[in-house]
């Protein structure tokens, strides 16, 4: 029996890990250890909704009332296409995608799920420059995306706005697509995953009436 190669393509937390604010760090302590002679081993986990890979609604950047309870199952377990963008620039443009896309006979369509990954976060996830150094999307990419109803958006930058000079572009993505789902940021080694079309596996923790919430997505080869 041939079974489907799964992909873990999210993010390791530690303590010594990147955040995008200092009051947003997290700490990982062992509270007891059976190795030091107590009944048995625990840990206590200080964390937040964006600690290492995470999946959030609109509402991070909207006033509504979007919260992960309200989406069917089957919004986080789907068919996604992966796109890579090995361009090795400091950013993702719009001809990018549009060639990744003709050149593997994929089209973007109302429904669909994406991710697109230039290995940013597997390579840098650990580095000082991890957030600062982050590749950006252009605008004109993110108008195009936001012109489509995606289910679901991943990446693997932790952030897709510039760096240098703002544009909102996450904000812009949700006012056009109040329902969207965004993953991120993703560890996805490009040298292991192709750009076609998986099977995604994006459940948050079932916390609730929240509207982001720590994943770990697995990808699964179709």
């Amino acid at each position: 029996m041939k079974y489907m190669k799964a992909i873990d393509i999210s993010m390791d937390i530690d303590n010594s890990m990147w955040c995008y604010k200092g009051s947003w760090s997290n700490t990982i302590t062992e509270i007891s250890s059976t190795n030091k002679g107590d009944q048995s081993t625990a840990y206590k986990f200080e964390l937040f909704s964006h600690t290492g890979t995470y999946i959030e609604t609109s509402q991070h950047k909207l006033k509504n009332n979007i919260i992960l309870d309200e989406y069917d199952i089957d919004c986080f377990i789907c068919k996604v296409k992966v796109l890579i963008i090995d361009n090795n620039l400091d950013s993702i443009n719009l001809e990018d995608v549009i060639n990744e896309l003709r050149k593997n006979s994929l089209t973007l369509n109302d429904g669909d799920s994406l991710i697109i990954a230039n290995g940013w976060g597997h390579t840098k996830q650990h580095e000082t420059d991890f957030i600062s150094g982050s590749p950006h999307y252009s605008k004109e990419l993110v108008n195009y995306l936001s012109n489509i109803k995606l289910n679901l958006i991943g990446v693997d930058t932790p952030v897709i706005d510039s760096n240098i000079k703002a544009y909102g572009a996450v904000k812009q993505m949700f006012e056009r697509n109040e329902r969207l789902l965004l993953l991120a940021p993703l560890a996805l080694d490009i040298r292991k995953v192709k750009t076609g079309e998986y099977f995604i596996n994006a459940l948050p923790i079932k916390v609730r009436n929240v509207s982001a919430s720590l994943c770990r997505p697995i990808l699964i080869e179709l």
